[in-house]
């Protein structure tokens, strides 16, 4: 998918949200005032967002989390954003509240994974941007963008996948080697584990290599 489409789909999206969304989701404006990862922040409201669809480290001593953190600052700060709370949030009380972001026309979660500082997260398949998700994230790690600059070209013998959390791991991580053989999953390579819909442990983090003093924005 070119860029140019990639932009009317979402300028397509931002203009008619207002019309399609609210059968389905709750639609506010409003500001972020905290962020707290590359996926969660907080509103002016007082409650607290977690973006749906997309995968970022969520604790601060994991790799990479900084530069995701980052990235969503520059899209969210000083800005009115407008949230769709997804359906899923009705009649539960979450710690943080699955939602799609729009500033402006451009959405957030989208965004995040074009840039490349965020994956696109495991979702059934009535996510509305599900399949534009993955596309983006196939052209982010053709481009070598964000993260994807750090794409790790070796491949291990296996991955192991989690049937429970479906996130696959390397062979050797800690996480991969305390799952049973009921819950383990063996994918042959890392493109066969995302083409199944698991995503990356970043505990081992199978999709990058990791750089030994951290690495440098862009």
């Amino acid at each position: 998918m070119r860029l140019s489409l990639y932009v009317f789909i979402l300028l397509f999206l931002g203009a008619l949200f207002s019309v399609i969304a609210p059968r389905q989701c709750r639609a506010d404006r409003l500001r972020v005032v905290t962020v707290y990862t590359g996926a969660e922040a907080k509103l002016s409201d007082g409650r607290k967002i977690v973006y749906s669809g997309i995968s970022v480290p969520s604790k601060k001593n994991k790799i990479f989390f900084r530069e995701c953190l980052k990235a969503h600052k520059q899209l969210v700060e000083d800005a009115s954003i407008i949230i769709l709370t997804q359906p899923e949030a009705r009649g539960k009380d979450l710690r943080r509240i699955p939602v799609v972001a729009f500033n402006g026309t451009l959405l957030i979660n989208a965004e995040l994974i074009r840039q490349g500082y965020a994956l696109a997260g495991h979702n059934d398949d009535g996510f509305r941007y599900r399949d534009l998700f993955i596309q983006l994230q196939q052209e982010a790690r053709q481009a070598g963008r964000g993260l994807w600059a750090y794409s790790d070209t070796f491949s291990e013998p296996y991955y192991v996948g989690s049937r429970a959390d479906r996130k696959f791991h390397r062979p050797d991580c800690l996480k991969a080697k305390k799952l049973s053989l009921e819950e383990r999953i063996v994918f042959r390579t890392k493109d066969d584990a995302l083409s199944s819909g698991h995503i990356q442990d970043w505990f081992c983090t199978p999709l990058f290599r990791m750089p030994d003093k951290g690495i440098v924005s862009k």
